[in-house]
C-alpha cells in the first residue's frame, strides 16, 4: 500500500520515519512537517484521510523535518532546519537560538543513559541539558576551537561514551 499526499501525507519528501512506545507513527518531511499515522482510522475502514499534520501552523519551528525521538517522559523531540522542538500534548516548546543554540540545524538528537540530550548540528556536536523552563535549559558546544561541521550521526555505546560523525572526517568517541 502506498501513503502519500492523496491518503492525507504532508509532502512526499519523506526524512525519517519513527515510532513511539505506544506504536504512534511518525513520518517527518523535507517541507510538510509531520505526519502522524492514525492507525486506528484506517482499522475501523475510514476512507479518508489518514494522517494528522503537524506543522509551522500547529506551532513546529520548521516544515523542514530531519530527526526525531522520544524521551523517557514519552516526550517527542524534533530537529529541524530550524531549532529544537519538543512536542508534548499537541504543544511545542522550542529551543534555539535565545536558549544559547550556536547552530539550529539539527541533523540528529539522541537522549544519554543520564537523561541528557545529544544534537548533531551544522556546527557540530552540541549537549543539551534540559532545565525547568527554557531559561534554565544548556547548551555545551563538545566539538571546541576546532568546530566539526555537520555532525550528522549520534550514538551511545553501553559505557556511556558519545559517538559522533560529520559529513566527510570519520568518526569521533568522546566520554563526556
Amino acid at each position: 500500500r502506498v501513503y502519500d499526499t492523496d491518503k492525507g501525507l504532508a509532502n512526499n519528501g519523506v526524512s525519517i520515519i519513527f515510532e513511539s512506545d505506544n506504536g504512534t507513527v511518525f513520518i517527518g518531511t523535507s517541507g510538510g512537517g509531520v505526519s502522524k499515522y492514525l492507525f486506528a482510522l484506517e482499522a475501523n475502514g475510514y476512507k479518508g484521510p489518514l494522517f494528522q499534520s503537524i506543522g509551522m501552523e500547529q506551532g513546529l519551528s520548521s516544515n523542514r523535518v530531519l530527526s526525531m525521538i522520544q524521551d523517557r517522559e514519552k516526550n517527542i523531540w524534533i530537529g529541524t532546519t530550524l531549532n529544537l522542538n519538543q512536542y508534548f500534548d499537541e504543544q511545542f516548546e522550542i529551543y534555539g537560538g535565545q536558549e544559547g543554540l550556536e547552530n539550529s540545524l539539527i541533523w540528529s538528537i539522541i537522549q544519554d543513559k543520564s537523561g541528557n540530550y545529544w544534537l548533531g548540528t551544522e556546527g557540530g556536536l552540541v549537549k543539551f541539558e534540559l532545565g525547568e523552563n527554557t531559561n534554565q535549559s544548556k547548551f555545551t558546544n563538545y566539538t571546541g576551537k576546532g568546530k566539526v561541521p555537520n555532525t550528522t550521526a549520534l550514538y551511545e555505546d553501553v559505557n556511556g561514551n558519545i559517538w559522533y560523525t560529520d559529513y566527510t572526517n570519520g568518526v569521533s568517541r568522546i566520554n563526556p
